[in-house]
């Protein structure tokens, strides 16, 4: 038998890693890191299941939810952003996912944290920066690039929770139109 603390250690660290990946794996990612775990480690095969590891698919399906769970309480925004959760605690959250899906790496509603060291204050400079640079007659698209590339999570912040027209888009982040971004 399996010991419980072991089992809980093993799946706090492969919700950690799945997180790292992707935050909301399906049915068949969750069945794929099952299968790796039993055939990496056949001792961990589930003697009651049909395939031996049925029962570890469930528990890291309950892992995630539990790991998004403890995310979302210590202020992960993207996270905050895509669940919608209204509560007597915080009755300003629209009511539960009103339009809005589970969020994929890369699609419209994925919404990274700030990097490390920085903060909505010093984006907003590398932002300037940026307008200024894209302002220039001849700018240099390395220089432009390096600060798309920095100021990737307050455009996605901006982008999700503001929802901007195209107009607004354009006169704010005027080298997110460059064919150069786009094609990058």
């Amino acid at each position: 038998m399996f010991c419980q603390s072991a089992k809980g250690s093993v799946l706090q660290k492969l919700a950690t890693t799945i997180y790292d990946i992707k935050a909301y794996p399906n049915e068949s990612e969750f069945a794929a890191v099952a299968k790796a775990l039993i055939d990496k480690h056949p001792c961990l095969r589930e003697t009651g299941s049909q395939n031996g590891y049925d029962g570890w698919r469930n528990s890291i399906q309950f892992k995630m939810g539990n790991y998004r769970t403890e995310i979302r309480k210590a202020g992960g925004e993207e996270l905050l952003i895509n669940s919608h959760r209204r509560s007597r605690y915080r009755p300003d959250l629209p009511s539960g996912r009103s339009g809005i899906k589970k969020p994929r790496r890369a699609e419209s509603n994925f919404l990274p944290n700030f990097p490390t060291g920085e903060s909505s204050d010093s984006q907003q400079v590398t932002h300037r920066m940026l307008q200024e640079e894209c302002k220039k007659a001849q700018h240099d698209a390395s220089v432009v690039h390096s600060l798309m590339l920095k100021t990737f999570a307050l455009r996605r912040q901006k982008i999700v929770k503001e929802y901007p027209p195209i107009a607004v888009m354009q006169n704010e982040w005027p080298a997110f139109f460059y064919p150069s971004e786009v094609t990058m």
